[in-house]
């Protein structure tokens, strides 16, 4: 089975509902965000792209507001915990909010190449790196993302409807 991936990175925040809506009419199945990691990404686009309703994921979300992470539990949007070098500076930061508020969470690569692909052990070891508890664990790596591929799953199939 293959999906239609679209990750939205460095867009205006103005441009975002736009730019998802348009992803969602070509068939996109899951939406990415690229978040305000510690690189030139501009203010605003987290909480533009979460309300716009279309986004599934804030990928590397950087040092986001409380207000931020109430949003994405409010969207139902999971906030990216991410392995990569660089990206993953903010992931304590993520992690602590986002458990405290009760937003989801879940673990990913943001592969650019296969050396960047994670194992299982290497999953649990950023979660736990970036300050997820035992108890947890299961809702981060497991619980919380097969929960987004099932609701990817239903929107497939009511657009094929």
């Amino acid at each position: 089975m293959s999906w239609w991936v679209v990750e939205l990175t460095h867009l205006p925040p103005e441009a975002l509902f736009e730019a998802a809506n348009l992803a969602r009419e070509a068939r996109a199945e899951l939406i990415v965000l690229h978040g305000e990691t510690p690189e030139p990404v501009l203010p605003g686009t987290v909480r533009a792209g979460i309300t716009t309703g279309l986004i599934d994921i804030v990928g590397h979300p950087g040092l986001l507001s409380k207000e931020d992470v109430q949003l994405a539990k409010e969207y139902d949007v999971c906030l990216e915990l991410t392995a990569r070098c660089g990206h993953a500076l903010t992931n304590g930061h993520v992690a602590r909010l986002a458990l405290r508020i009760g937003a989801k969470l879940l673990v990913n690569s943001d592969a650019h190449n296969a050396c960047d692909l994670l194992t299982p052990e290497r999953q649990r070891i950023a979660a736990l790196g970036a300050g997820v508890d035992e108890a947890s664990l299961p809702d981060v790596l497991q619980n919380w993302p097969e929960n987004l591929l099932r609701r990817t799953i239903e929107r497939r199939e009511t657009h094929q409807r």
